[in-house]
């Protein structure tokens, strides 16, 4: 997904953990559009993004999603009509 790739380039690497953590989820369409939920799975992940009073923030989620918008709709609009395609089949 392309989310996940960007942010896996994006995010600090100490001991891979969080790397390893960034997992994109099948989109899940409806009629009026759809999303894509991407799952951080270590309990920093959060504090990586946004920091703390005493961390500074290093965002990594936040621009792989605004710097891929085009893209990301692009892929869901493709993932949309093929699912049209195999339900009109």
């Amino acid at each position: 997904m392309i989310i996940e790739t960007k942010a896996k380039l994006l995010c600090p690497i100490d001991t891979g953990a969080l790397y390893a953590s960034i997992q994109a989820q099948k989109p899940v369409l409806f009629k009026e559009g759809g999303y894509v939920e991407v799952i951080v799975g270590v309990e920093y992940g959060f504090y990586q993004e946004y920091g703390t009073w005493k961390m500074t923030p290093w965002p990594f989620l936040r621009p792989a999603t605004y710097e891929n918008v085009e893209a990301i709709e692009k892929a869901m609009e493709a993932q949309l009509g093929a699912e049209i395609d195999r339900a009109l089949s």
